[in-house]
């Protein structure tokens, strides 16, 4: 669960709820049914939108994970610059990771399913960040439409919802990045 403090009041992305501002007022209670509990925090039910909201919810998880990610990957690049092999950066962005509190997987072998049959050697997934983000690392001259087919394809068959592709061999990290949703 992510949460954040901004304006006096705390929200979180699981259950809808917030506490109360110092000025007794709800951050999120527009057009929302609440009820109290205790220690003045309000729960909200779910509306007939909550489809929208759900897919609101996420896609705040998804871009707070990408700008992480991708801040985590730019600190990397200023440090130790373009040259360097993969793994060297992958270690790199696994202690950037770590020092933002992201939970993540490294070399992540993710197992498919063909004609009924699970194979274990599928493929690995150089970063699974929050069993959500797919991140695959390159030090390649210029990102080829492979990579990206690549990428998808780990989205498709792990049934992740946003992928990260980012080429470490270039002289600024931004134009080495690319995002990707299934």
């Amino acid at each position: 669960m992510f949460e954040a403090v901004g304006g006096g009041a705390e929200w979180s992305f699981g259950p809808y709820r917030a506490t109360r501002s110092p000025e007794g007022k709800n951050a999120m209670d527009t057009e929302s049914t609440e009820s109290h509990g205790e220690h003045g925090e309000v729960n909200f039910c779910k509306r007939p939108a909550e489809i929208f909201e759900n897919r609101l919810d996420a896609n705040m998880k998804f871009d707070f994970l990408t700008r992480e990610v991708i801040a985590s990957a730019i600190e990397v690049h200023s440090i130790l610059g373009p040259g360097l092999l993969e793994s060297t950066y992958q270690k790199c962005l696994e202690e950037e990771l770590s020092i933002r509190r992201l939970s993540f997987r490294a070399q992540f072998r993710q197992e498919i399913r063909y004609k009924e049959k699970i194979h274990q050697e599928g493929f690995r997934i150089d970063l699974l960040v929050e069993n959500t983000l797919v991140v695959e690392l390159k030090t390649v001259e210029t990102l080829k439409h492979v990579h990206a087919a690549q990428i998808l394809t780990y989205m498709k068959l792990g049934n992740y919802p946003v992928g990260l592709l980012i080429n470490f061999h270039v002289t600024q990290l931004t134009r080495g990045i690319r995002r990707f949703v299934n």
